[in-house]
């Protein structure tokens, strides 16, 4: 298995999505346990999707224009 500590610092300049998402995919762990690793690694609750469906929203709308990102 690669040294996901290596793969996290080669690639520091990139953005944090990109990070989590090279790590997950070299460690062949499923996305669910993936998550339920790096809720762990950070000590946070893990929200489940039903969770974030339940959730109220905090922010009463966003900006229909998605090519701001």
């Amino acid at each position: 298995m690669p040294d996901l500590g290596a793969v996290a610092e080669s690639e520091e300049s990139a953005g944090g999505e990109h990070r989590f998402r090279t790590l997950w995919e070299i460690s062949e762990l499923s996305a669910a346990d993936f998550a339920d690793e790096v809720a762990h690694f950070y000590n946070l609750p893990r929200a489940t999707l039903p969770d974030l469906l339940a959730a109220r929203p905090c922010s009463s709308s966003f900006p229909a224009d998605s090519s701001a990102r």
